[in-house]
């Protein structure tokens, strides 16, 4: 990713699509058999490490910090909105078949 290529907007949406993506993964891997609580919570940690990962090489290229800060809280935003996602789903799908 280079800076003079990208917009806030732009970076900000990249962050945000990388969130959903682990996310889903985390989901997809998550109802996937028994997973119990102490595997899900290996398995966030992965998502997390994941991030600052992607983090660690825009800053070792030396992507501006201001974007660099961006990408990352809005990759977290991401994971975070596609889990929330999940749970409004799951909940109406237990209403519904109440």
């Amino acid at each position: 990713m280079s800076s003079s290529v990208h917009t806030e907007w732009e970076v900000r949406r990249l962050g945000s699509d990388y969130g959903h993506e682990l996310a889903a993964a985390l989901l997809l891997a998550s109802s996937r058999g028994n997973a119990d609580r102490v595997l899900k919570r290996q398995m966030a940690q992965i998502v997390l490490r994941e991030i600052d990962a992607a983090v660690r090489k825009l800053k070792d290229a030396s992507f501006p910090a201001d974007l660099t800060a961006l990408y990352e809280r809005a990759a977290r935003a991401g994971v975070r909105d596609e889990l929330l996602k999940s749970r409004v789903v799951a909940a109406g799908l237990q209403r519904h078949a109440a």
